[in-house]
Parts: C-alpha cells; sequence; structure tokens
C-alpha cells in the first residue's frame, strides 16, 4: 500500500560502532540509530516472515550490506522506544549503562606493588607478625656477625700479610728479633673497636704473631735469653714441646676466627623452617575462617593465604644473605688457617737451625 516516510534524523558513523533497531507494530515502522527515533513510516500490514532470513539483501537477490555486525537479535513482540534506547547505551565498546565499582577499578588499574605489600601486610595475623617478629630478631644477629666477622678476617689478613714480609726478611738471622715482650698476644675485645682503637704498632692484631709470640715465650723459658741461647742449645725434645705450644696458639686462633660462626648456620637452616612454620599456622587459620562463616571465594582466601606467605618470604630473607656471607667467611678463614699451619712448620724449622744442640 501507499507510504509516507519522515526525513532522516541520524546517519551511521563510517569507522564507528552503532546500534540500528527496526520496529514494526500499531501500524507503525520506527528505525532506531543508537537508541534515537530516525525514520518511522506507515504500514498497513506486515508482509509474511516466515522463510530464510537475509541481513543486507536487496530485490535482486544481491548483498548490499558493508560492515561488520557483532549482533543480530529478531523478536516477535514490538520493543518500546524505553527498552531500544537501554538497549542501545547497554551495548558497544563505549557503553555507560553498566560501570566498575571502585575496588574493581582499583584492581584492573593496578594499584601498584605497594599498594599490594599493603593489602597482604594488613591481612597478617598475630601469630605471623611474631614469626615475622623472631625472623627479624634472627637477622640482625647474623648481619652483626656477619659485619663483625668480616672486619675481623680483614684485619688480621692484612696484618698477617705484613708480619710475614717482616719474618721473611729475617733469612738465617736471629728469630726472636720480631718479639715484643710488651705484648701478650691476645685480643678479646670487639673486632670493630680494635680496628679503630686497638694498637697497631707492633703486629697486636696478626694472627701469625700471636703464634710467633708464644713460640718466642716458650724459648726463652727453655734457653733463656738469646745471648747465651746458642751455646745452650735446644733438644729435641724441647723442639717438640714448642712446637705443641705453636700448635695450641693455633688452635686458639682458629676459634677465634670461627666464634659464632654458627649463629650464621642457625639463620641459614633455621630461617626458612621458621617462616615456613608462619605459613603453615596462616593458612590453617585462613581455612578454619572460611569453614566458620562459610563464605568460600577467591576474595575471602587470597588475602589470608597471600599474608601466610610472607613468613616464608621472611624466612628467606634472612637465610639468603647468611648464605652468601657464611661462605664468604668460610673461605677467608679457611685461607688464613692453611697460612697458619705453613708459618708453624717454618717457625719450627728455623728454630731447629738456628737454636739447634
Amino acid at each position: 500500500g501507499e507510504s509516507a516516510e519522515t526525513p532522516h534524523t541520524a546517519t551511521l558513523a563510517t569507522g564507528a560502532w552503532s546500534h540500528l533497531a527496526v520496529t514494526v507494530g500499531d501500524g507503525k515502522l520506527v528505525v532506531y540509530v543508537n537508541g534515537k527515533a530516525a525514520a518511522s513510516a506507515p504500514v498497513k500490514q506486515l508482509p509474511d516472515m516466515g522463510g530464510p532470513m537475509v541481513v543486507g539483501g536487496s530485490d535482486d537477490g544481491g548483498h548490499g550490506l558493508h560492515g561488520q555486525v557483532d549482533e543480530l537479535r529478531v523478536s516477535n513482540v514490538v520493543r518500546t522506544p524505553a527498552w531500544v534506547a537501554l538497549a542501545a547505551r547497554s551495548q558497544g565498546p563505549d557503553a555507560k549503562l553498566a560501570s566498575y565499582g571502585s575496588d574493581e577499578q582499583n584492581q584492573g588499574s593496578g594499584g601498584g606493588t605497594t599498594s599490594y605489600f599493603g593489602t597482604i601486610l594488613r591481612n597478617v595475623t598475630t601469630d605471623g607478625w611474631v614469626v615475622i617478629g623472631l625472623l627479624s630478631l634472627m637477622a640482625a644477629v647474623s648481619w652483626v656477625v656477619m659485619i663483625g666477622k668480616a672486619f675481623l678476617i680483614s684485619r688480621t689478613g692484612r696484618h698477617d700479610r705484613e708480619f710475614l714480609k717482616a719474618f721473611q726478611r729475617l733469612g738465617a738471622g736471629d728469630p726472636d728479633v720480631l718479639d715484643n715482650d710488651e705484648d701478650d698476644g691476645e685480643d678479646d675485645g670487639s673486632p670493630l673497636m680494635a680496628e679503630l682503637f686497638g694498637r697497631h704498632d707492633h703486629f697486636q692484631n696478626s694472627g701469625l704473631y700471636r703464634i710467633y709470640h708464644r713460640g718466642i715465650q716458650e724459648l726463652h723459658s727453655r734457653v733463656g735469653s738469646t745471648a747465651g741461647a746458642q751455646a745452650v742449645g735446644l733438644s729435641t725434645q724441647a723442639v717438640g714441646t714448642i712446637r705443641a705450644a705453636l700448635d695450641a696458639a693455633q688452635v686458639r686462633e682458629t676459634q677465634k676466627l670461627n666464634a659464632q660462626m654458627v649463629l650464621l648456620t642457625i639463620a641459614i637452616s633455621g630461617g626458612p623452617f621458621l617462616g615456613l612454620l608462619g605459613t603453615v599456622v596462616g593458612v590453617m587459620i585462613t581455612f578454619a575462617a572460611i569453614a566458620a562463616t562459610g563464605d568460600v571465594n577467591v576474595n575471602a582466601i587470597a588475602p589470608g593465604i597471600a599474608a601466610a606467605l610472607v613468613a616464608t618470604v621472611a624466612g628467606l630473607a634472612v637465610a639468603i644473605p647468611a648464605l652468601f656471607g657464611y661462605n664468604y667467611l668460610a673461605s677467608r678463614i679457611k685461607e688464613i688457617t692453611a697460612d697458619m699451619h705453613v708459618f708453624v712448620d717454618e717457625f719450627v724449622n728455623k728454630l731447629a737451625e738456628h737454636y739447634g744442640a
């Protein structure tokens, strides 16, 4: 029949998403573009819609649609203008009908590593803080030991090299000329304090010198002053006694170098296990709380599990530096101990040659 059309009031933008709807009812056909009525025409009777439907088809059987269709809906109920407007606003890449809440926006935008750690720390339980506190104390002790031991080994190694140079310059001369009777051969103070305020005028910080000083004391107790030492001489038994005194002094120096190293081994082996204990207890508490409340979802489980894992991280943070520090210090101590063994043998041979009977 005859029809009258209203002029178009909207166009489809090229390269942009658009919502297109057509309704036929109450004797009228209405075309909607992006939720707004764009054109209308009276319709006396809708032809039979049975059979296949072709989108963008033409009278000659061709296809006149150029573009992409992401969704097609067909309904036998006439939709109201309000429904069409709602559908247009709720679809498409710029839909504004539904929006994320502030918590979802924070999670989606990535609040940053700092906010994540803040969330984790806020969920740490009391037992977790107790474990973290113990691990912090263990870490502080291990760092104090490593720093103090590093000062001790550095000081000992430096003064050992200075003493060895002086000892080797003696050649075949009298071995006791490097000894200072005022030295007591002991250094039990703090390595840092000894480094800053200790005596440095006569190899007092050298482990080799303290061994040497002990040997010279044993020598003088058997041969007297050096003036008559050459005439008196040393017997084989006296040389053996002096060697025993040197070996004892070497053992004491080795014990001094290894003192408190056991604290590092405790941090290496005990730190991860203590952290694991905190994690297991934290996970148990998390699941117990979920069982009590009956709220089983990711948001209820994730914070507790993440907070429980903080204890394991703290344990590894204690153990890893202690492991590296222990291996470095142990290797340096082995080098110094080997130098002591070599020096004892050389010193005994020199005494036997110079003071032998």
